[in-house]
């Protein structure tokens, strides 16, 4: 029964072209996981498209585990992305930023896995950066 749980879930999976990530269960045994972070912007949240510090257009920040295991790469299990309020531009602004998370993908340009997030200015004065973090299971 199990088994055949297992079985179809898997199916589904490939069917559909997800990755799913079996971690083992902890028993002493070193972890094989590991976090990734990435910085980007500052942003800022008035600047229009082209000027300094204007968000990317149509393009989303992303971020993604080591690449070099056949054939995409490690697992990512889990990612967040957080709007840091203080920058490299001194004070501490309020919120000018928002974000819509994509989650995990495929770019099937680059052929790597990814975890990432659209910013999007809200037209207010300031300046935000995003982080991006992710956890990687080496399989």
């Amino acid at each position: 029964m199990i088994r055949a749980i297992v079985a179809a879930s898997l199916g589904l999976a490939a069917a559909l072209g997800l990755t799913l990530a079996i971690v083992p269960a902890a028993s002493g045994a070193p972890s094989n996981t590991y976090t990734v972070t990435r910085t980007v912007g500052p942003y800022r949240g008035d600047a229009k498209l082209g000027e300094a510090g204007s968000v990317p257009d149509g393009e989303a920040v992303t971020i993604g585990c080591r690449t070099d295991r056949y054939p995409f790469g490690d697992n990512i299990l889990e990612g967040t992305a957080t709007i840091n309020r203080k920058t490299t531009y001194g004070t501490t602004s309020r919120e000018v930023l928002t974000l819509n998370v994509i989650g995990t993908g495929y770019d099937s340009d680059t052929g790597r896995l990814y975890w990432g997030a659209y910013v999007n200015a809200t037209g207010r004065k300031g300046w935000n950066s995003v982080t991006l973090t992710i956890t990687c299971y080496r399989g």
